[in-house]
């Protein structure tokens, strides 16, 4: 039986993490649970802001739980800014016998702020202009110093490249 895994994004909004994970999930044939699409559908739904958040992450949460129970490898695409999205994350995978595998994508401020500035946004997504200086990877200080790191200021070919090459010499991947 292949391996089980789950590739938990990271990153701050920008840093093209949702075009990686659906990138990496069509060729790995892996679904990706993006946090951004549930928390879209809840406010469509007229789910008060305040409570939005915390059920978007709690709806990404239960499908990933019941992929994972049902040995589906998969990618969860979040921020996973806070610790307790890693904490969660490694809840689930140490009950369902899975190996967690984070990828925080990294990208200067300004080009963070063009890509947030262009992109057509779901209802759910931040606008404006990051405050946060630099490649911001002192955010990320909770995630464990083997992670994959992707500097995505390059071309998207390299990144993929980049990226498939360390899951696969993971094993398992």
């Amino acid at each position: 039986m292949p391996s089980l895994n789950l590739i938990l994004m990271a990153g701050m909004p920008g840093t093209g993490k949702s075009t990686v994970a659906r990138e990496i999930g069509s060729v790995f044939g892996f679904p990706v649970i993006d946090k951004d699409v549930i928390a879209t559908a809840l406010l469509d739904a007229e789910i008060p802001e305040d409570q939005m958040q915390p059920a978007a992450y709690d709806t990404c949460f239960a499908l990933t739980r019941d992929l994972l129970m049902q040995h589906q490898s998969l990618i969860l695409d979040t921020p996973a800014v806070h610790p307790i999205v890693w904490e969660r994350a490694q809840a689930l995978c140490n009950q369902a016998g899975a190996t967690l595998i984070p990828v925080l994508c990294v990208a200067d401020r300004d080009i963070r702020n063009h890509r947030v500035a262009s992109r057509v946004a779901m209802r759910s997504q931040p606008a404006g202009q990051s405050r946060t200086p630099g490649y911001a990877r002192e955010r990320f200080a909770h995630l464990p110093p083997d992670r994959i790191e992707l500097v995505t200021d390059v071309e998207l070919p390299d990144v993929l490249d980049q990226v498939i090459r360390q899951l696969r010499s993971r094993g398992g991947v």
